[in-house]
């Protein structure tokens, strides 16, 4: 069969329901054409269906993007019969185009709702666009795939941007976590050190606790201004304690710690720095205790118990966690198991080595889960997470149904061509 006459079958089979080979062969049965394709072109025809199953196998698309997706099988038999460069790796624009659709396509599903109604849409879009360039050369097959791809791009980036937001939201409440610890941990050894008033008490592990967490947020656990902060609460502590049976060294020390504590104690009550009468309330109730220390005066203290700190995980170690855990990269998609009937395709955006934490994105960047280090072992042990694959999903079929599986085997099959 003539390759032109081939192509005429091939276009007007382009929309049957058929595998591109059986449409061809039915086309030319309608017409009375008793030819049939030449052994190199049922090879290019049976290649192309072979790369298209492949895909299904690849990355399991959900229907009905997997429909859509099988739109483009008889457009790529179309190019490949007509366009030598369609067998050359990612020189043909329509590589380019389905492996871009498909890389957006890997994360899909229908629970996305009306937030993932713009992939589907995209593709039928662009089967159609494909068709008319393949069947009426109205347009340019080059210019219709790079209009496509900027589109999908445009969405890809709009994902990512939304993502990098989640990512900054996370961060900022890690560094929250890690103020809050930061701060209790200074305070509670201070506490571990003296008793005190039950009011000032509440004081310190209330508005000081809450002041100390916008210091370090501000300035960090490095900086001259939380050091400074830190010896306040110290000394504010020391400047409490009754001095019946001090010296008069020890009363000295005190009645100078008494003298400027108003002053630093106002300075860091960032807390409370909207509400003045707050800190005025707090300061009459210091100036009370103060008073009842120089004249040594007794006043019940209680041993304020230490406030509450966030538990660390506790760090997974050994050669095949980190052979797991290494293999995961940021930006990965994958297909979750969370419970049966519940599947969930989501995008590595976030992993966190100091607390162990991952955190995943849907396809248009919204939060999707998060998991422990420990947790996503145990799943992908159970096998209810496995990663899919995303890049170049078209090119690597194409490459497969050929038989070539690595990058190795592709440089040494086209050294075979060059030199064949």
């Amino acid at each position: 069969m003539p390759v032109q006459q081939l192509l005429v079958y091939a276009r007007q089979a382009a929309t049957a329901t058929l595998v591109p080979y059986e449409a061809i062969l039915r086309a030319a049965a309608a017409a009375g054409d008793a030819a049939v394709p030449a052994p190199a072109q049922i090879a290019v025809l049976r290649w192309v269906e072979r790369a298209f199953a492949t895909l299904e196998q690849s990355v399991a698309l959900e229907e009905p993007l997997a429909a859509a997706v099988r739109r483009f099988l008889p457009l790529a038999t179309i190019a490949a019969l007509a366009e030598p460069q369609f067998l050359q790796p990612d020189q043909h624009p329509l590589h380019r185009l389905l492996d871009m659709l498909l890389s957006r396509a890997a994360g899909w599903q229908p629970r996305l709702g009306r937030a993932g109604l713009a992939l589907p849409q995209q593709l039928a879009e662009a089967a159609e666009r494909v068709l008319a360039a393949l069947t009426e050369n109205t347009l340019d097959i080059d210019t219709v795939c790079s209009e496509v791809v900027a589109a999908v791009t445009r969405d890809e980036r709009r994902a990512q941007l939304m993502a990098q937001r989640v990512v900054e939201t996370e961060q900022g409440k890690l560094r929250t976590i890690q103020a809050r610890g930061e701060a209790a941990r200074m305070i509670n050894a201070a506490l571990a050190q003296h008793s005190v008033p039950r009011e000032l008490g509440k004081m310190l592990t209330g508005a000081w606790f809450a002041s100390a967490q916008l210091v370090l947020l501000r300035f960090g656990a490095d900086s001259p201004q939380w050091q400074r902060m830190s010896a306040t609460t110290s000394q504010l502590l020391e400047s409490v304690q009754s001095l019946e049976d001090a010296d008069d060294r020890k009363r000295q020390q005190v009645f100078e710690l008494v003298a400027r504590m108003p002053r630093d104690v106002r300075r860091w009550l960032w807390s409370l720095h909207h509400d003045t009468a707050a800190v005025n309330e707090t300061m009459e109730l210091l100036q009370e205790v103060h008073m009842r220390v120089l004249r040594r005066q007794p006043f019940a203290t209680i041993n304020v118990p230490p406030i509450a700190i966030e538990d660390t995980p506790s760090e997974l170690s050994g050669p095949q966690f980190e052979k797991l855990l290494k293999a995961v990269a940021e930006g990965q998609w994958f297909i979750i198991r969370q419970s049966p009937g519940d599947t969930l395709r989501a995008r590595l955006t976030r992993k966190d080595g100091e607390r162990q934490h991952m955190l995943f994105t849907n396809l248009v960047g919204v939060r999707a889960l998060e998991l422990s280090y420990g947790r996503f072992v145990e799943m992908a042990r159970a096998k209810q997470i496995a990663p899919l694959p995303h890049l170049a999903l078209f090119s690597r079929s194409l490459c497969a149904a050929a038989g070539i599986h690595s990058l190795e085997e592709l440089q040494a099959a086209a050294a075979d061509v060059a030199t064949s």
